[in-house]
């Protein structure tokens, strides 16, 4: 009856990265939150306007948001 055996759950990050990045969530949030503004301001621009210069700007805020997703998705 119940449980005899415990689950190993494989870590994507080794542990002291990921302690790191525990340590200094909030602190270091403020780029990449500004960036990810940025991002939809420039989405929302790109919309209303649909012209290449609104294209590009967005174009250059997604690669300004893509090494913080890199990060959070690296294995």
């Amino acid at each position: 009856m119940g449980n005899q055996g415990g689950v190993v759950l494989p870590f994507r990050r080794p542990i002291a990265e990921t302690l790191h990045v525990l340590s200094t969530v909030g602190v270091a949030d403020e780029a990449p939150n500004a960036a990810w503004d940025d991002l939809m301001h420039a989405a929302l621009r790109a919309w209303s306007w649909r012209d290449p210069e609104s294209l590009d700007a967005l174009a250059d805020a997604i690669e300004s948001v893509r090494p913080w997703v890199e990060r959070d998705w690296s294995v």
